[in-house]
């Protein structure tokens, strides 16, 4: 049973974290929350931007690794389900710094 819990919370959970990101993205550049990496903290229009496409990515992240964990459940077991969750998570994680570093790049090319 817990492992069925586990499993209806990781989605969501991402889900939340990357709407408020997403919706209400920090400020001011920080070390404490946001999308941190050295091009992102290049300015404050980098900053939004990239908090503002990360947070988007991973809503899409999240409904993917969601409809997965279901879809898995119903057909395997909760281990199953469990490992395709978080091996989704982990490999959408690593495509939304990709694809947010691709475009903080693309908009604001380095100058010469």
């Amino acid at each position: 049973m817990e492992l069925v819990l586990t499993n209806l919370v990781i989605g969501p959970l991402f889900f939340l974290v990357s709407f408020a990101l997403y919706r209400w993205p920090p400020a001011k550049i920080n070390y404490f929350y946001g999308y941190r990496t050295p091009r992102s903290m290049r300015s404050q229009r980098h900053w939004k931007e990239a908090n503002q496409y990360s947070g988007w990515l991973g809503i899409w992240v999240s409904a993917v690794v969601t409809f997965a964990q279901l879809i898995t459940l119903y057909w395997y077991s909760p281990r199953a389900a469990l490992n395709v969750g978080v091996g989704l998570l982990l490999a959408g994680l690593v495509a939304v710094i990709v694809l947010t570093e691709r475009r903080l790049k693309s908009l604001f090319p380095p100058e010469a």
